[in-house]
């Protein structure tokens, strides 16, 4: 390359720059870069403000491998129950109580078991939920903590009727 080109291309590229450098503080100046933003540091520090109160629902459930049917009461839990491998789904009892965090509440279902569910605590997102099932001789069958999503459902199995098995749906609203 002569020393001319050279030369003119490095004028080239410092002129691109300076054009760049102008146009950037044209933009800035003219307050098109000023776009409203929502202040991050703001939305994390405030406290997200949750009701005390959880209502805990729980249904029992009699799932058959006979004729497909659904309960209308539950029809909305369908899309969860229809993973089960079950076709017929029967309500026995449900069962509402209010819950606030530390308490808990048993249900017994007539089915010679206990479901005693214990609220550790809950967020504007979640709640933390211990879940046991007892025998009906008392033997625990089932003792786990779960965290339920607000206004979700989490499954548990209960015990089996001849080919059928009880599903508890344990719900968590507020």
């Amino acid at each position: 390359m002569s020393p001319v080109v050279r030369r003119l291309s490095a004028m080239s590229k410092r002129r691109w720059f300076a054009l760049l450098c102008a146009l950037f503080a044209a933009v800035v100046a003219s307050g098109i870069a000023d776009v409203p933003r929502r202040d991050a540091s703001r939305a994390n520090d405030e406290p997200r403000v949750c009701e005390e109160y959880l209502n805990i629902s729980v249904v029992g459930v009699r799932a058959s491998k006979g004729e497909p049917f659904i309960d209308p009461s539950i029809a909305p839990l369908w899309k969860l129950l229809s993973f089960t491998g079950y076709a017929g789904f029967t309500v026995l009892e449900r069962e509402t109580t209010e819950l606030t965090d530390g308490d808990h509440h048993e249900f017994q279902f007539g089915l010679e078991r206990r479901l005693r569910l214990d609220l550790r605590d809950h967020s504007a997102t979640a709640a933390r939920v211990r879940i046991r099932l007892y025998a009906q001789d008392g033997r625990k069958q089932l003792d786990t903590t779960v965290a339920i999503r607000r206004n979700r459902t989490f499954m548990v199995a209960g015990p089996k009727i001849g080919d059928d098995v009880v599903i508890l749906p344990v719900t968590a609203m507020w």
